[in-house]
């Protein structure tokens, strides 16, 4: 290569005095005649050639230096550089070349020409985005570069800014993947002036562009600071464009003369109880950045306080007034804003005790100085009271919000379920209102916490062991605690471990209460107590038995219940696993959970499952482990009854079912036509009975038809305990889904069989006298007195009757 830029390297001839030509272009000697000839030749051609080699350095020299500041560009092609697309690179190169800019493919992108002065200037919008490479004449190793698209952004906010008085100002942000760069601001209808004046302000404003707009310097994310105080009303639409880049964005703002503003109240009525704390929102609108309130009214109720407050970002403004603090001469209770700013308060009227009950002016103004009212409210105090407390009970496994959630399902909360290893959640809740100023959070219910409020939860006198002191929960140990101000509801969720120390610590009372001391208390008139307990049971889970064994039907969905003190909502599981026979089975079922009325039931697919098959049922529970292991069998308790028509016995207080099969024992209900058990058996072994007595609880008044259905005794105790447990225990034999039952007709049995001839002798009183209408016959037994046959005694009767007649015959025949 040559040590100077080609164009540097014309043909030149070197001749002698004579004119010959001694030195070729490429620095051939020539011949020459003489020694004299010879060195003066010589002696020239070295003066020539020292001279052009010294003009050409000299006018190199001057030619380098111009190449970098006659022609525009942004910057100069470094190889390993990146450069932005819609940049102006410059390569100083040799004069009138060409020099050829490939991509990473070696494709042919773009040949350039150079200029006489040697300049290379590469369009980077010619040749767009990706990885190049430029080569040409003086160009050793091709020089490497990168073009990448530049990304712009801007985004305003807010699109509104007054042009007088407050929020004049909106923030500009830019955003880009190029760390430094500078960006033109432009618009149609803002002049050079305008822009001068909204942007100036701002610490990256660069000055004016020649092309009648502004320039900022911008930066991965740079803020720009836009104040239209001053600018005409209208709405402007700015263009944001990178000097050197193809990068731009545009945004637009609306200039706007202020609003009237104004503040209101949310609510014109605001209610809470004595010593609770009341919250009273106002809301700003317009051009107004402060506002001035005033609660109370020192004429009215003797207590006034004023305060200076501010809006956040969406006018906003939540003071909070709490009454138990009212009497402090600082603030008056006046003691924060939940949304904006509380800038001051001034006690205007004081109290020495928290505001009393009744009704309290709250009013409003944008100026204080002119006492011109924007809105008006009541803020209302009423008498604080203590509602109620109740207990209630979690799953082991839940905490926090979880367990609450779940409590609601929870229909014996008074009882939590615990073992030595593992414990139901216990909950307590208490409404009382008026407490919100004194309770800020669990350790303020703790005894002996100074306030007049407590929560005490201690072991029942009955429950507490010989010379030992009662075991205690403190609510400041409580897991879980919340208050609900719009209901006055206290919420604590405790792990009740500490209680269970020991087997015998099962089955323990504890009483819980709540009380507001009225010597300490100030908002309470008299001493409030609230109570409630709760029983330490054991937790477990067991299969609901038909007999001494689980049966389950062979069919799809075949239902496997049972029964738990664990909480409502404990995740419980059944594996139900073969014992012999030809097709083992292992299933299991995970989603199993304890119901609000402590069953629960999980379903199986045992369709195809033989009848007769022998399985090991195992119920766990999620955290405490094995809670019951049973034998079962596919299929379903069998059982027949036989009842026939019948006059019931006793007076109609007794039935008598012909026969009875039981395949696991039981009993036999007799159901009247309303479906209701009037009588029930004897327990009944497994097996066959005949004539089974059943005693009804009221005689049978009337020919009637009743049911003899047959009863399982589920829970073992062979005593009948459906109607007691509401059909929950002891429920009947099943036979394709109906109860196995027989109907019989049955009457009233009575002791005399012929009723209606009773009366006869009464109907026909005429034929009574016959025998007195013929006297005459009458002695005609007394003609065989001698007869053997006669009993004496009967014959004298007989003749004194005979002699009594004719005494009566003479009488009447006289008169």
């Amino acid at each position: 290569m040559y040590p100077y830029p080609r164009w540097r390297y014309s043909s030149i001839a070197v001749a002698d005095a004579a004119g010959r030509k001694m030195l070729s272009p490429h620095g051939t000697k020539t011949t020459m005649t003489g020694n004299s000839n010879k060195l003066r030749g010589l002696f020239l051609a070295a003066l020539m050639v020292l001279s052009v080699f010294a003009m050409g350095a000299t006018f190199s020299g001057t030619v380098a230096a111009d190449h970098a500041n006659d022609q525009p560009h942004d910057e100069t092609v470094a190889d390993g550089t990146t450069y932005w697309l819609g940049q102006t690179l410059l390569h100083n190169g040799q004069a009138d070349s060409t020099y050829e800019v490939r991509d990473s493919d070696g494709t042919l992108v773009s040949q350039i020409q150079s200029d006489s002065a040697g300049h290379v200037v590469i369009d980077t919008e010619l040749t767009g985005t990706g990885n190049f490479e430029l080569t040409g004449p003086g160009i050793n190793t091709a020089i490497s570069f990168e073009v990448v698209e530049q990304s712009l952004k801007a985004e305003i906010s807010p699109e509104r800014a007054n042009n007088a008085g407050t929020d004049t100002t909106t923030t500009v942000t830019l955003r880009s993947n190029r760390a430094n760069y500078q960006v033109e601001v432009t618009s149609e209808n803002l002049d050079q002036n305008d822009l001068h004046s909204i942007f100036s302000g701002s610490s990256v404003y660069a000055g004016q562009s020649p092309d009648g707009g502004i320039l900022l310097n911008g930066s991965n994310k740079q803020t720009v600071t836009a104040d239209f105080d001053g600018i005409a009303t209208g709405d402007y639409n700015l263009s944001f464009d990178v000097v050197d880049s193809t990068a731009s964005a545009t945004g637009s703002v609306a200039a706007r003369q202020p609003e009237e503003g104004d503040i209101s109240f949310a609510e014109t009525v605001m209610v809470n109880e004595r010593g609770d704390k009341l919250l009273m929102t106002l809301e700003f609108s317009g051009d107004v950045n402060q506002g001035f309130v005033t609660l109370g009214d020192s004429n009215e109720v003797n207590y006034e306080v004023t305060a200076t407050v501010q809006p956040n970002s969406d006018g906003m403004v939540t003071l909070v007034w709490d009454t138990s603090l009212s009497a402090d001469g600082t603030h008056g209770g006046l003691v924060k804003a939940e949304k904006g700013s509380l800038v001051s308060t001034n006690v205007v009227d004081s109290v020495s005790d928290p505001v009393q009950t009744g009704e309290y002016p709250v009013s409003v103004q944008i100026d204080d100085s002119t006492g011109t009212e924007t809105d008006i409210a009541t803020a209302i105090v009423e008498e604080r009271s203590t509602e109620g407390i109740s207990t209630h009970t979690a799953p082991a496994g839940l905490s926090g919000s979880d367990a609450v959630a779940a409590m609601s399902d929870s229909e014996n909360g008074n009882t939590i379920a615990v073992t030595q290893n593992v414990q139901d959640k216990l909950i307590v809740q208490f409404t009382a209102s008026g407490l919100g100023g004194y309770v800020d959070s669990q350790a303020d219910l703790d005894p002996g916490s100074g306030n007049g409020v407590s929560l005490i939860i201690q072991e029942n006198g009955d429950s507490v062991d010989v010379n030992e002191d009662p075991k205690t929960l403190l609510p400041s140990n409580a897991g879980y605690y919340d208050y609900d101000a719009e209901t006055d509801t206290y919420t604590l969720v405790f792990n009740v471990g500490s209680l269970v120390q020991e087997d015998d610590d099962i089955g323990d009372t504890y009483d819980v209460v709540f009380h507001v001391d009225s010597d300490t208390q100030e908002v309470t008139s008299e001493d409030e107590t609230v109570a409630g307990q709760f029983n330490l049971v054991r937790g477990q889970a067991s299969f609901d038995l038909q007999g001494e064994k689980l049966m389950v039907p062979a069919e799809d969905g075949a239902t496997v219940t049972g029964t738990s003190t664990w909480a409502p909502g404990t995740q419980l599981s059944v594996q139900l696993r073969s014992v012999g026979g030809q097709s083992p089975f292992t299933q299991q079922n995970k989603s199993i959970v304890v119901s609000a009325d402590g069953t629960w039931s999980g379903s199986f697919t045992l369709a195809d499952k033989p009848d007769g098959q022998s399985f090991q049922a195992s119920l766990r529970h999620s955290n405490a482990g094995t809670q019951h292991e049973v034998k079962g069998q596919i299929g379903e308790l069998s059982a027949s009854v036989s009842f026939s028509d019948q006059t019931a016995q006793d007076a109609g207080t007794l039935v008598i079912v012909d026969s009875v099969t039981l395949s696991e024992g039981g009993f036999i209900a007799i159901h009247d036509a309303q479906g209701n058990i009037v009588g029930v058996s004897s327990y009944l072994e497994a097996g066959s009975h005949s004539d089974v007595r059943v005693r009804l609880d009221e005689p049978v008044e009337d020919r009637v038809t009743l049911e003899a259905m047959a009863h399982k005794d589920t829970d073992g105790n062979m005593q009948f305990g459906f109607v007691a447990t509401d059909g929950a225990e002891d429920g009947a034999y099943t036979s394709g889904g109906s109860p196995v039952t027989a109907s019989a007709t049955v009457g009233l049995s009575t002791p005399t069989p012929t009723p209606e001839p009773t009366p006869e002798p009464t109907a026909t009183p005429e034929p009574t006298p016959e025998p007195t209408a013929t006297p005459e016959p009458t002695p005609e037994p007394t003609d065989t007195p001698s007869d053997d046959e006669e009993t004496p005694g009967f014959g004298l009767v007989v003749a004194l009757v005979a002699l009594m007649a004719a005494a009566l015959l003479a009488v009447r025949r006289d008169n």
